[in-house]
């Protein structure tokens, strides 16, 4: 009987420690899952935000460049001088603020470094510590109308909580407009007495037959095409006269120098030409005013090669 009996509690022991064993199991795996439940929420809370710095980078490559641009803009126009390289000027103004060593309004507290410092300020606020350092950075022309700004930035980006880490290099790019700026071949041309904002034509054809309507209207309006003939924008901020398959031009409006007191010369008034001193052959073109004249390399381009006087 005696043995019935522990042997009966034995069971009632072995059942009860099962029972406390699997309580027990089921309590940690529950505990296991919550946390990592939270360890993955959080992880993903970091990678969305390095998803999100991406972004943010890209648009602030936008707004510094646009305020470089301006910044660069206004120097010129004080100055009345070209740039000695406009890609070196152009850094110095998006990293550092200053346009040949002098500080720029516009890049006050607004460089490419300070946005980076605004993103590392943001992230502070969810617990994550961010890390940048700009490693390369190159602007040159998509198109005639547009730059291209790329820079290599390293990116460290750390969960306070220790939960995720991440460490990659991004090169991020952005596309800008150089439509609306001032051509610096006029600014530095007329010593800041005439402007041209780049405006791209829509006066084509310029020539039909013997009409030159169009051609004039774009002439009279100063007007840009593409033009592997000619400089692109970034080499007339040189003032360089070198042909670049991103290259731009217009023509120089003559009465609208005259008329602010500009002298007037005699020559091709295609832009580069005209406030250029290369020597060129120019003709007069049929049904157009006296002051207009184009040199012979540009004759097919406006359509007036039959139409020389």
């Amino acid at each position: 009987m005696m043995g019935k009996k522990a042997f009966f509690f034995t069971m009632v022991a072995i059942v009860m420690a099962i029972v406390i064993i699997m309580s027990f199991s089921v309590y940690e795996s529950g505990r296991l899952r919550e946390k990592n439940d939270v360890v993955l929420a959080r992880v993903q809370t970091v990678n969305d935000f390095v998803k999100d710095v991406e972004i943010d980078l890209q648009k602030g490559i936008t707004i510094t460049t646009t305020r470089t641009l301006l910044g660069i803009q206004e120097f010129m126009t004080e100055q009345g001088a070209y740039l000695s390289s406009a890609p070196l000027v152009f850094e110095e103004g998006f990293l550092l603020g200053t346009i040949e060593g002098a500080p720029v309004n516009l890049l006050v507290n607004a460089t490419f470094p300070d946005w980076m410092v605004k993103i590392q300020q943001q992230a502070g606020k969810i617990d994550i510590s961010t890390t940048f350092t700009v490693l390369n950075m190159e602007v040159s022309h998509s198109d005639p109308w547009a730059l291209n700004v790329s820079v290599l930035v390293e990116m460290n980006v750390t969960d306070n909580r220790k939960t995720a880490q991440w460490s990659r290099l991004k090169q991020v790019s952005s596309r800008i407009s150089i439509l609306g700026l001032e051509d610096p071949v006029y600014v530095v041309g007329t010593e800041g007495r005439v402007t041209n904002t780049i405006r791209i034509t829509n006066a084509t054809p310029f020539v039909a037959g013997n009409d030159v309507s169009n051609l004039m209207v774009h002439a009279n309006g100063s007007f840009y095409m593409a033009s592997n003939l000619s400089p692109s924008y970034l080499l007339r901020l040189e003032g360089s006269i070198n042909a670049s398959p991103a290259g731009i031009e217009s023509l120089v409006n003559i009465p609208k120098l005259q008329a602010n007191s500009v002298p007037v010369l005699d020559r091709s008034v295609v832009d580069v030409i005209y406030f250029g001193s290369q020597a060129t052959t120019n003709y007069r073109i049929n049904n157009t005013p006296s002051w207009f004249k184009l040199d012979f390399e540009h004759l097919d381009a406006y359509g007036v090669t039959n139409l020389t006087i």
